[in-house]
């Protein structure tokens, strides 16, 4: 449990606990420079305001009515990490850095694309770690169009994509609906593929910390 530490000068608890209850460091925010790729690791609690939501023409549009622009860069982002080894990275990723980025779906696009990858790939994870740290200042930023009016940037949307895969992928139980629709082995399948996947993102999350 927590325990109390009483320093001098400080009132017992029935003096000025209840006034103290709910103070905030000042500011009311951790330092925005925590750390480049500061994950909260701890069990997933629904935030009040997300930090990005992601755009209402962003990846749902994509799944069936994608902009042929986004079509293009698709097309470039997959063909470039389908080549990518530790002797054409440098290569790779100035090939990724080149790619024409005009708005915040295009850049969410590709960050997703990276994202996802490295949680297929998970014996590349390092790559594609290595990869999104060199590619974290190479991309244009744009105007917010949340609530917050926040600038979006690589590294919200980096962040957005991690927690968001995060606070998914805890539970590898499968709803009622689908269980109904598979076979007791298509089932232990299943939930293999959603454990790997967690350990995948942790394991990403991870190497990026470390840079």
């Amino acid at each position: 449990g927590f325990h109390t530490v009483m320093r001098p000068g400080e009132k017992g608890a029935t003096g000025d606990r209840n006034s103290k209850r709910g103070t905030r460091p000042a500011g009311g925010h951790e330092p925005a420079d925590r750390s480049q790729f500061g994950i909260d690791m701890r069990p997933a609690k629904k935030p009040k305001e997300p930090s990005l939501k992601p755009s209402e023409n962003g990846y749902r549009r994509r799944i069936g009515e994608a902009t042929e622009r986004e079509e293009v860069i698709e097309r470039k982002v997959r063909s470039l990490l389908n080549k990518i080894s530790r002797d054409n990275f440098k290569t790779i990723v100035d090939k990724l850095a080149e790619i024409d980025l005009r708005n915040e779906e295009e850049l969410e696009l590709v960050i997703r694309i990276i994202f996802e990858k490295a949680l297929a790939e998970p014996h590349y994870c390092e790559t594609y770690a290595d990869m999104v740290f060199a590619l974290r200042k190479c991309y244009p930023e744009f105007p917010g169009s949340g609530p917050d009016n926040k600038t979006v940037t690589f590294i919200r949307v980096l962040l957005n994509v991690c927690q968001n895969e995060h606070e998914t992928s805890q539970s590898f139980e499968v709803t009622p609906e689908v269980r109904a629709k598979l076979t007791e082995h298509e089932l232990q399948i299943e939930m293999k593929r959603r454990k790997d996947k967690f350990l995948a993102n942790m394991k990403f999350i991870g190497n990026l910390f470390l840079r």
